[in-house]
C-alpha cells in the first residue's frame, strides 16, 4: 500500500519536526487504511495559548481588584449578515 501511494505521488519521504509516521493497519473487511501516530509529534509540540480569555480568571481578576465599573459586550451577532433593528 506504501509503496502504491509512493509511485502515485501520494507520500514522500520528508525530514521535518512536524513528521508523524504512517502504518497500514487492516480493517475488518480486509481494506486497508493508514493511520497516523500524533503521539510523538504531540509530546514535543508547544501548547498554544487559548484566542479567548479564560472567563473565570478574568472574573476573579475583577473581583479581586477594588474596580467601580466595568461591563460585558456580547459578541453573539457580531458575524451576522443581517441587519438587527
Amino acid at each position: 500500500m506504501i509503496h502504491e501511494l509512493k509511485s502515485q505521488g501520494g507520500v514522500s519521504k520528508a525530514h521535518s519536526t512536524s513528521n508523524s509516521p504512517i502504518w497500514p493497519a487492516n480493517k475488518s473487511d480486509g481494506e486497508w487504511r493508514l493511520t497516523v501516530a500524533y503521539r510523538g509529534l504531540n509530546e514535543v509540540t508547544p501548547l498554544l495559548s487559548t484566542a479567548m480569555l479564560d472567563m473565570v480568571e478574568v472574573q476573579y481578576e475583577l473581583e479581586s481588584k477594588a474596580v467601580k465599573w466595568y461591563t460585558t459586550i456580547d459578541f453573539a451577532m457580531h458575524f451576522s449578515p443581517f441587519l438587527w433593528q
